[in-house]
């Protein structure tokens, strides 16, 4: 996993830090979502109770009042003085004395109501109406005798019936429940007692003391039409949902979006009306009531994670601190300083540690002064054995001349070869040093130089440009007297032309270099390779040791960065670049 990837590349510190931070932080998040989610559970659990509860008693509130107006019709019904509505023929009317005993009765049953309904008595032909409000338009029993409030009440006969439309009230399509029975003489319909309920009614109700929280509550019929809501009239498409989904004691509420808003809702249906009454409560306040209950927490939480994250890092620290110490330690050992000491002063296993980090690091100093000195011995050995194959290799060569010249009666080539040759022994062969001057190295290239010219007469030419800086430097000795014999016999023995030896030596920051050139015969690619690679190539000019002796003795004095480089062309002469360190002590 990325996250663990990313843990594991951490130093110390900050793993002790997250560690510790984790370890005293994590319970308390935990703790502080926990608390949060069942705070908030309970929370809307109790409001979707309560929600429930209020819808339950707005029901049961609206049933007592379907059924006091239920009881009214049932007065009216069995009041004989209203008999007389319901046998009026349909040119028969009531005497005004008639008219005001009845209004009279209507005004007794209505007492103490507040508001007033409306109500309606009238005989089957509608030539007769007693009213306490206008009459509306639609209650025509003859025209709408198979519609409407009319129908339902036919259709049921006798019982009373409750009924939801519009009608027109103050210039204003409003949404009346009536409370309605058909009045029937053996089987045929004499007359309709009405009484509707208006939007005051239903706010009357809903805004009673027993009532808690005044909640959103809305009202519909069986037909899920809604009749009255407390607040502003939600989306249809909405409460149709909501309002298919019944409630009940062990499943309260239900949770739905509208928007961008989270609402609770819990419906009710009640089982001798039908009505349903849906009690909205949107989830903002909710959400506000958590958080004022959180906040407490919150602030305990953000002030126990400070104390934590303090404690955190000052451990991690005490814990990393001397560790680092350790480290930097051994980080100075790896830089060759092994002079360096831990210092770590504590009374536990950290002290332990450093005492034989301290140990370790004598130990290995002692180790590597002995190796260095049993190399330094191996080294001087490997370097006089290898220096010592120049020297019979030199002498041959030199006696070689001698034997021909005396052959060819040149007694003073001869002798005048003998007299350097003996000058090179004097001055380098029997010196014990191993490192000379290059001034020094270069008399004796060109003690050797003159002895080959006196071998080649007039066919070699040679040139040495080595400024004076350079001339001072230290150098292993007869480090160049091969590099120029090797262009000497394997570049020029076989060429008919003049051959031309320069020798350049000059100062490149630390180092110092030094290019022979010769314009012989060249050196095959591959060749160069197998010479570079430390092939040693014979033929029958010469042994071939005598490249690869110079580049051991460079490594072994300067390391694997130093050495020779070839740079050559077939038919168009020889570079060979020596590298070496300016003004080294081995």
């Amino acid at each position: 996993m990325p996250l663990l990837k990313a843990y594991a590349h951490q130093k110390i510190f900050l793993k002790l830090l997250m560690s510790f931070l984790f370890v005293g932080i994590f319970p308390l998040l935990l703790a502080w979502f926990a608390y949060y989610a069942i705070s908030s559970r309970i929370i809307l659990q109790d409001t979707g109770n309560k929600t429930f509860e209020s819808a339950k008693f707005v029901s049961l509130h609206l049933d007592r009042m379907i059924l006091e107006n239920s009881n009214i019709i049932n007065a009216i019904e069995s009041n004989e003085a209203f008999n007389k509505i319901f046998e009026l023929g349909d040119d028969e009317l009531l005497d005004e004395k008639d008219i005001t005993s009845l209004y009279n009765i209507i005004y007794i049953l209505l007492a103490g109501k507040i508001p007033k309904a409306g109500i309606y008595v009238m005989n089957a032909s509608g030539s007769t109406i007693l009213s306490t409000k206008p009459v509306p338009a639609d209650y025509d029993p003859v025209k709408f005798h198979n519609w409407g409030v009319f129908r339902k009440s036919n259709s049921e006969r006798g019982r009373t019936i409750i009924y939801s439309h519009k009608i027109e009230k103050h210039s204003r399509i409003n949404r009346v429940l009536s409370v309605s029975r058909a009045v029937f003489s053996q089987d045929s319909i004499v007359g309709y007692i009405i009484i509707d309920l208006y939007q005051e009614h239903f706010a009357e109700t809903l805004t009673t003391p027993n009532n808690p929280g005044k909640l959103n509550i809305h009202i519909f019929d069986n037909n899920l039409l809604p009749i009255f809501s407390l607040t502003e009239q939600p989306k249809k498409e909405v409460l149709h949902k909501v309002t298919k989904d019944v409630h009940t004691e062990t499943r309260s509420f239900t949770l739905f979006e509208e928007g961008q808003k989270q609402f609770l809702f819990s419906s009710y249906q009640s089982k001798k009306t039908g009505l349903y009454i849906v009690g909205v409560q949107p989830l903002d306040q909710l959400i506000n009531v958590t958080r004022s209950l959180l906040l407490p927490f919150l602030m305990l939480g953000i002030t126990t994670s400070v104390v934590c994250f303090f404690l955190a890092f000052f451990i991690a620290r005490s814990f990393s601190r001397p560790l680092y110490e350790v480290i930097k330690c051994v980080k100075q050992v790896e830089r060759g300083n092994f002079s360096v000491r831990t210092s770590v002063v504590r009374k536990d296993e950290f002290l332990i540690l450093g005492n034989s980090v301290n140990a370790m690091i004598q130990k290995i100093q002692e180790l590597i002064s002995d190796i260095e000195q049993k190399e330094r011995s191996l080294r001087v050995s490997e370097m006089k054995a290898l220096q010592a194959q120049i020297h019979p290799h030199l002498i041959f060569n030199c006696l070689e001349m001698i034997k021909w010249n005396i052959r060819l009666n040149n007694p003073e080539e001869a002798s005048h070869i003998v007299i350097q040759l003996a000058k090179l022994l004097r001055r380098g062969i029997d010196s014990k040093e191993e490192m000379v001057k290059v001034n020094e190295e270069l008399a004796l290239v060109e003690i050797y130089l003159d002895i080959q010219k006196h071998r080649f007469e007039d066919k070699l030419a040679t040139e040495i440009n080595v400024d004076s800086k350079t001339r001072k430097a230290l150098i292993p000795k007869y480090i160049i007297q091969p590099i120029v014999e090797n262009s000497i016999i394997h570049g020029l023995k076989k060429t008919t032309d003049k051959g031309i030896i320069i020798i350049n030596g000059y100062g490149v920051g630390q180092d110092i270099f030094f290019e022979i050139s010769d314009n012989g015969t060249g050196i095959e690619e591959q060749t160069i390779k197998k010479i570079l690679s430390g092939d040693i190539i014979y033929d029958k000019y010469s042994s071939g040791t005598g490249m690869q002796n110079v580049m051991k003795r460079i490594k072994l004095y300067y390391g694997k960065d130093y050495g020779l480089s070839i740079e050559s062309v077939p038919a168009g002469g020889t570079k060979i670049i020596l590298r070496m360190k300016n003004n080294s002590e081995i």
